[in-house]
């Protein structure tokens, strides 16, 4: 029985090192920051106010004015 006890500490090691390489890319990985209209018009969970100029309203509750040119 004590042949096995490496075999399974080094299987566990192998199945546990994955997982956790998987979970830090998941929650490590670099978010892009909303400053300005265009990002926030491209940010998932942001509202287009149809005003003149338009607003962007961020997920987080910052607001971002479109600027138009001549």
């Amino acid at each position: 029985m004590e042949t096995n006890h490496p075999k399974k500490i080094i299987t566990m090691i192998l199945v546990t090192i994955p997982i956790i390489v998987v979970l830090a890319t998941l929650f490590l990985r670099p978010r892009f920051e909303i400053n300005d209209y265009e990002t926030c018009a491209k940010a998932k969970g942001s509202l287009i106010m149809e005003s003149y100029p338009e607003q962007c309203i961020s997920k987080n509750g910052n607001r971002f004015v479109r600027v138009i040119s001549d």
